[in-house]
């Protein structure tokens, strides 16, 4: 019986096995999002895996940049995906610094609005105040907004939507959430819901390893609307 833990970990891992499955009927727009640990990636092939959407890790903190995202943003603007970038916020570096490292590479705007991940894992071991983070976050909002001309999209999970952004200032900003579990069980209000990501073991043609795999909250005419292609 000790095989079996083994086996079913192995088959998630390999991403034979997941917890969630969408309805491709009803949510039909599909994406992914990845950063160096993807190492190089096909995007030709990715592209003709119906991936019609991909988030790009440009930094993180005050002062590290994704070695791999200058290559990585390039590769599907040749390609019929939207492409935007991400920036992974740490909780015990200003928000200031944060937006002008973000900005140190993702100068201009993409086809998606950038999106700030907000979450424990990987992060720091400080945990301010939620006056604190939420003036941090303001400011790196105020920088990105003014640049880009863009609203962030807050990519989070549910423990750490509780902690610092449900019933505060940005409770009601454009969420992407991650719920990797069966359906969507915790987004607080769908409205402001544009993506989930469900799935962080994905195989996507043309990348070598797992990746996370997302999807859209509507119709790709909808899509379409949000998101038109830049010029």
């Amino acid at each position: 019986m000790a095989v079996v833990p083994i086996v079913a970990g192995l088959s998630y891992r390999q991403g034979i096995f997941r917890f969630a499955y969408p309805s491709r009927a009803e949510f039909p727009v599909r994406g992914i999002d990845v950063s160096h640990h993807q190492g190089r990636i096909d995007w030709t092939r990715v592209a003709q895996n119906e991936t019609r959407f991909v988030y790009i890790k440009a930094s993180e903190g005050g002062d590290w940049l994704d070695p791999l995202y200058t290559a990585n943003i390039v590769g599907p603007q040749a390609t019929n995906m939207r492409v935007g970038a991400y920036h992974f916020f740490t909780l015990c570096s200003p928000g200031n610094l944060q937006a002008r490292n973000f900005q140190a590479v993702a100068t201009t705007a993409h086809d998606l609005p950038p999106a700030i991940d907000l979450e424990y894992v990987g992060n720091c071991a400080a945990r301010p105040s939620r006056q604190e983070f939420e003036k941090e976050l303001g400011d790196f909002i105020r920088i990105v907004r003014a640049e880009l001309g863009a609203e962030p999209i807050l990519y989070t999970m549910e423990d750490f939507f509780s902690d610092y952004l449900e019933g505060g200032r940005f409770s009601s900003a454009p969420l992407w959430v991650r719920d990797i579990f069966f359906g969507m069980s915790w987004p607080p209000s769908a409205e402001h819901v544009l993506f989930r990501q469900f799935a962080n073991n994905g195989r996507v043609v043309g990348i070598a390893g797992p990746v996370d795999l997302n999807h859209f909250i509507g119709s790709p005419e909808a899509f379409e609307r949000a998101f038109p292609r830049r010029q």
